[in-house]
């Protein structure tokens, strides 16, 4: 069984279970809350249960709070099925073409493709031919982080890291991106 990940379902009490996953390459014990509220606990071959379970335990407020924060999304955000993707891509494309193509004008810079896809962990990137790609679900978010996306994404054709100059560059555009970025952190 080297090389594989062993699970199990711990039940600490009725408000707190979790799925406990074994990995081989772990460093570390980890908490992940899974979008629809699932608890997971990867931790490394050699450390016992007892640390699992104390770990846990001192992470409980947090969890709490990372599952409240959750419920707070709107439930498109939490949809991840390819129908859904499938029925909201139109849209989703014709906004953020309209944003971007706004935001290019605004900043004088030109980007090559525009796609939407349906990604899990990114709102959007840019590549380094200059095609971008957006989240569809930036859909459902509201107008001032849509644009805050396409910003960030546009100055990275002038700025492919995240520097200060590309910072200032973000800056320049939208001197409020850093409350933008933090309330975008909360989806």
């Amino acid at each position: 069984m080297r090389g594989t990940t062993k699970e199990k379902l711990i039940v600490l009490d009725e408000d707190t279970n979790y799925r406990l996953r074994t990995h081989p390459r772990a460093k570390q014990v980890r908490i992940t809350v899974r979008s629809g509220g699932e608890v997971v606990v990867t931790k490394p071959r050699r450390v016992p249960l007892w640390t699992v379970r104390r770990f846990v335990e001192a992470k409980r407020d947090w969890i709490a709070s990372t599952r409240a924060r959750q419920r707070q999304r709107p439930p498109a955000l939490l949809e991840r099925s390819r129908d859904h993707y499938l029925a909201h891509r139109e849209d989703a494309r014709a906004l953020l073409t309209s944003r971007t193509d706004h935001w290019s004008r605004e900043l004088g810079y030109t980007y090559r493709r525009l796609f939407v896809r349906r990604v899990v962990s990114r709102w959007g990137s840019c590549s380094r031919n200059g095609n971008l790609s957006f989240n569809y679900k930036l859909l459902f978010l509201p107008e001032r982080l849509v644009d805050y996306v396409v910003v960030h994404e546009l100055c990275h054709l002038r700025e492919l890291n995240h520097s200060p100059r590309f910072w200032a560059l973000v800056r320049e555009a939208l001197p409020t991106y850093e409350s933008l970025r933090s309330e975008l952190r909360k989806f």
